[in-house]
């Protein structure tokens, strides 16, 4: 059997930012694999650091979050510094 293999710091600091972001705007895994169309379980395992993500799939999941790329990526100094993300939208609902 394969040794473990220990998730990188960035694939940590992404997966935290991710869900505490998620979870900030109420929304579930499912919700943002549909609007990321991306398998839920893959959303996941990104979110428990299982995945080594490729920069479309941040891309994908950034837009679903509604927030710059950026902000998954930052450490949790700067996460804490971070304004709030406001609460996703919802575009079908009009004006």
């Amino acid at each position: 059997m394969p040794p473990s293999i220990k998730p990188s710091d960035a694939q940590q600091r992404f997966a935290s930012n991710m869900r505490r972001i998620r979870l900030a705007k109420n929304l579930t895994q499912e919700k943002v694999a549909e609007a990321a169309d991306l398998h839920v379980n893959y959303i996941s395992s990104v979110e428990r650091a299982k995945r080594n993500i490729s920069i479309r799939n941040i891309e994908r999941i950034a837009i679903a979050l509604d927030v710059p790329m950026s902000v998954l990526l930052m450490d949790e100094q700067e996460a804490q510094h971070a304004p709030p993300s406001p609460p996703a939208s919802n575009p079908s609902k009009g004006p």
